[in-house]
């Protein structure tokens, strides 16, 4: 009897322990999200004082190229600082939520509880309220940068098309092209920039977004060449005298099956990789010049079928299918890395001078590319 009496008061004693230490650490809890609530505020207010200058900057007629550059990089900047202090408080948010979900519902009327109970349901409530709505204008801020961003890529790009057309700067005048020459260490060292970022990205947030979106590009590549190769074959090719659908559906299946390559590795990342903003939006164009590409050259590849001219569905010789098939090719594949470089230039805000070059230089290329294929063609009879 006189040990069990000792082992409910040990019981008792364990259960005072317990309690007495849960105090300091739900009063640190909760000095940590009053903290975080503080902090996120004193960083709206900054963020959002410096978003609306910009905004009357960018309003003003005389803003110049140089200076709408060096805009959209504190834009960019400023959405980024908004990002991270609405990912700052959510571990907070969180915590102070759980805890409100433990304490339960108040009370039906004509019930009570304990006063220190209710007292913390308040003090945590309020607590939930100020983050979320700190929170909602982080995410607003957020928003007003990339659109105000947007507009500044709107002004580049029409200041981008006068200069083209301007007789100073025109794609004949050697000084175009030495300036987008010069402007090609600046990409190349913001484009390492960019990556780092990224990579410090995933080791804040504890992922590896970079090499699974490499690994994502790898895997798709090396599906879509195997593809091309004929290594995924799954039934021998039909004699030529085979019905005209058919043939037909084998020029257009390869076509096919690289745009749905591509889509599954578009959804993949998608839906399950968390990018930087700059970073996903250089992601989503490799993407979409790639899908592009894939798309067309497997659909050129089912056309001309260099080797197989029983199944080719133009009349021209093996030589010349061959030909324009690699021509068509280096012409699709050099309009898929323009694109890209135009995103590149674009997240990295290189100067218009590198765009206006680049963009000459691609339609050189092209030009000389289709001249040459069309005398392929001609020449096949």
């Amino acid at each position: 009897m006189i040990a069990r009496h000792a082992l409910l008061h040990i019981r008792l004693l364990m259960l005072i322990v317990v309690l007495v230490a849960a105090i300091p650490l739900q009063g640190a809890l909760a000095q940590q999200a009053d903290q975080a609530a503080g902090k996120a505020e004193r960083t709206y207010t900054d963020l959002k004082a410096k978003i609306d200058k910009l905004r009357t900057d960018l309003a003003s007629v005389a803003v110049t190229g140089a200076e709408l550059q060096t805009k959209r990089q504190q834009l960019e900047a400023l959405r980024t600082e908004a990002l991270a202090a609405q990912s700052e408080i959510q571990r907070p948010l969180s915590d102070s939520t759980e805890q409100l979900k433990k304490l339960g519902d108040p009370p039906a009327e004509g019930q009570t509880e304990a006063e220190s109970i209710a007292s913390e349901r308040q003090r945590l409530t309020e607590s939930v309220t100020r983050l979320e709505a700190v929170s909602k204008q982080l995410e607003l801020l957020t928003l007003e940068a990339g659109q105000l961003s947007a507009l500044a890529g709107e002004r580049q790009r029409s200041e981008f098309v006068n200069r083209i057309f301007q007789a100073t700067r025109s794609v004949v005048n050697p000084l175009l092209w030495y300036d987008g020459i010069s402007a090609l260490p600046t990409m190349l060292s913001r484009f390492e920039a960019l990556i780092s970022s990224w990579r410090t990205f995933d080791k804040d947030k504890k992922t590896n977004s970079f090499w699974l979106v490499v690994a994502i590009f790898s895997a798709s590549l090396l599906g879509i060449v195997a593809l091309w190769m004929g290594w995924l074959r799954a039934v021998v090719e039909a004699p030529a005298h085979d019905e005209d659908l058919r043939r037909l559906w084998r020029a257009v299946r390869v076509a096919i099956y690289s745009f749905a390559i591509i889509v599954v590795a578009t959804i993949i990342i998608n839906l399950l990789i968390d990018m930087p903003p700059r970073s996903e939006r250089l992601v989503k164009m490799i993407l979409l010049a790639g899908l592009s590409a894939a798309t067309t050259i497997g659909l050129l590849r089912g056309i001309l079928r260099p080797g197989r001219p029983d199944l080719r569905l133009v009349n021209l010789s093996t030589a010349s299918a061959t030909q324009a098939f690699q021509l068509a090719t280096w012409a699709v594949l050099i309009v898929a890395i323009g694109r890209i470089v135009d995103e590149i230039a674009s997240v990295t805000f290189l100067p218009v001078e590198f765009s206006i070059a680049w963009s000459a230089g691609v339609a050189v290329l092209l030009v000389v590319i289709i001249s040459t294929l069309l005398v392929v063609v001609r020449r096949s009879g």
